[in-house]
């Protein structure tokens, strides 16, 4: 299943987000970026350099990064685009460093019947 990946409405990548762990509550997978992701990339790494994942960690532009992000507003759609209510969309972008299969997306609080309907055997193994 194709996810679509959001900012202010517009797409700006997909994942196929095959990895969950139900009981975390947490769903990942690859991040494959469009064109449109371009503009919202350098806060994604602004974030990763602050937090001490590619630079020094310096709480002061951590903060600022964190909101940046949050202004984003990334949501996920399903394939027919419908959005999906989670509380986080967290990008992992490490293009620049791997190149190919360099930017991975973990979804933070799918309520239970997304996770149900998407995922119904990892759901029923967890029950």
């Amino acid at each position: 299943m194709r996810f679509l990946v959001l900012s202010h409405g517009e797409v700006v990548g997909h994942s196929n987000l095959p990895h969950i762990d139900v009981g975390m509550g947490i769903v990942r997978g690859l991040f494959y970026p469009n064109e449109r992701y371009a503009t919202i990339q350098p806060i994604i790494r602004s974030h990763m350099m602050a937090d001490g994942l590619l630079g020094e960690h310096d709480p002061t532009a951590l903060k600022q990064a964190r909101e940046r992000i949050k202004e984003l507003e990334l949501q996920i759609q399903d394939a027919n685009s419908e959005p999906l209510e989670c509380e986080l969309v967290h990008i992992t972008d490490l293009s620049q460093e791997l190149e190919e299969n360099g930017c991975e997306i973990d979804v933070l609080g799918f309520s239970s019947a997304i996770k149900q309907k998407f995922w119904p055997v990892e759901w029923e193994n967890w029950r």
